[in-house]
């Protein structure tokens, strides 16, 4: 009788131990799946990571240009109708302090504003802002201050040039003041 214990334990022990091993290599390849597609998928991080915090997946330009700005435009370029008729649009996002989050800038020409007219958009505490609008040009220098680009920004009246520069807050020109804040 003993003998017969002893056996069926052994025979149990040796079944449990490669049910085991099965399930061990199941669960890897499991782990291995999710691993690939835990890399494939990807993510935006969130301004203030944490324990909690989800992955947010990487929006497109078309996306983010549509979230800024309400929806008025939608894509990279195009035509939008507004009281003056129909006007060019050109929208560029760009990350202009390397935090992950992009900002849009919209450029219009043509029809109303033959030297172009212009609006910065920044999302801040998770909210879309016009930073700034102009009339006339901008176009964005490779020299930082506090960490954001600067710009050149070409006035439409009197062809007035100046820089804007990021304060900590917010764009400001030389005179310290909004740009077109006249």
């Amino acid at each position: 009788m003993k003998k017969l214990i002893l056996l069926t334990l052994v025979i149990f022990l040796g079944c449990s131990k490669q049910e085991k091993t099965e399930n061990n290599s199941v669960d890897s390849v499991k782990k291995s799946d999710s691993t690939k597609e835990n890399i494939s998928q990807t993510t935006q991080s969130t301004s203030s990571p944490t324990k909690d915090s989800v992955p947010v997946p990487k929006q497109t330009d078309e996306e983010i240009i549509r979230e800024a700005t309400n929806g008025v435009y939608t894509k990279k370029s195009g035509f939008i109708a507004e009281d003056y008729g129909k006007q060019d649009y050109s929208a560029e996002v760009i990350d202009l302090n390397e935090d992950g989050q992009k900002e849009v800038f919209i450029e219009l020409s043509g029809g109303g504003w033959p030297k172009g007219f212009y609006t910065l958009y920044i999302k801040k505490d998770g909210k879309w802002y016009k930073e700034f609008e102009c009339m006339g040009s901008y176009s964005i220098r490779s020299e930082r201050t506090n960490g954001y680009l600067d710009l050149s920004l070409n006035a439409a009246v009197g062809n007035d040039k100046s820089r804007a520069k990021w304060n900590g807050k917010r764009y400001v020109d030389e005179r310290g003041k909004k740009p077109c804040d006249f």
